[in-house]
């Protein structure tokens, strides 16, 4: 036993191969002891449990692997799955962003009704709307700094960002928040 205690205390591949030696040996002594002892039919009792118990380790080994297999190939298909699915999610987003950028370019040549507005009123009330628009911002960024809410005013300030990227794409380039 304390021979025992000194294989499990050293490390690594030499404390594997000290102990699997000392217990191939005990298996030895176990071996001898059996046919001395027991008669040739317990023996080949314990020999044919012996071959079943190895024939059920190596079945129980298979079906391990199998299952492991499995979860591979299934692991696999989640991952082509969630790629395709990735793609789908950028086309139609690609898309949304199309049908944005011409919902946007018709905005500006439609009027309100839907009907085809004169290019040049369209435009001037679009313009002129965006313009008083950012005049009310230019108060209301200030009146939220001057009262401490300070996320209203920056909410208002990308507001104003926007139109202004907007009045820039019409043309107008004149305009700037200072």
């Amino acid at each position: 036993m304390a021979d025992d205690k000194n294989v499990r205390t050293k490390g690594g591949e030499e404390g594997v191969i000290m102990k699997s030696l000392s217990e191939g040996a005990e298996q030895e002594k176990e071996v001898d002891s059996l046919f001395v002892n027991k008669t040739i039919s317990t023996i080949r009792t314990v020999e044919q449990r012996a071959r079943l118990d190895i024939e059920n380790k190596r079945e129980e080994l298979r079906q391990l692997v199998g299952e492991r297999y499995r979860d591979m190939i299934e692991s696999a298909d989640s991952v082509i799955s969630m790629k395709e699915q990735s793609i789908n999610v950028t086309a139609s987003l690609n898309e949304v962003f199309e049908n944005c950028q011409k919902l946007q370019k018709s905005h500006f040549t439609r009027g309100t009704g839907g009907r085809q507005a004169p290019p040049t009123t369209s435009l001037t009330r679009s313009t002129g709307s965006m313009n008083q628009l950012l005049l009310h911002l230019k108060d209301k960024i200030w009146c939220s700094v001057k009262d401490g809410q300070y996320l209203l005013g920056c909410s208002c300030y990308l507001l104003c960002q926007h139109v202004i990227n907007q009045l820039r794409s019409v043309g107008v380039v004149w305009v700037s928040i200072a």
